[in-house]
């Protein structure tokens, strides 16, 4: 199993990391290719552990997660959207490109 030594803040630990983002890219009604990317994707992630997901606190996570995920750089945000650039990448997303990139080196 690949160690990561990164800051995942609010997540306690990747499992979690995978879980959020797994139920916030798929719709109310989970669908056959849902369950199969939830197979895929976040049960067997070797940095998933499922005893990782004991006993978080998901009221508090989502707390933390809403305010990463407000726009806290509106300028940055607009000279990018105004030049064709993309937008700085903020919240769940920027701890998922850097999670990423860890286990890819």
């Amino acid at each position: 199993m690949a160690h990561l030594p990164l800051q995942l803040d609010p997540f306690p630990n990747v499992s979690v990391l995978l879980l959020k983002h797994w139920a916030a890219n798929t719709g109310l009604e989970k669908s056959e290719r849902n369950i199969e990317e939830l197979v895929s994707e976040v049960l067997l992630n070797n940095n998933f552990r499922l005893e990782d997901l004991r006993n978080v606190n998901w009221k508090k996570l989502n707390s933390k997660l809403d305010l990463l995920d407000a726009p806290t750089n509106t300028s940055a945000i607009l000279a990018a959207e105004s030049s064709g650039a993309d937008a700085p990448i903020q919240g769940v997303a920027r701890i998922l490109v850097q999670v990423g990139q860890q286990v890819r080196a």
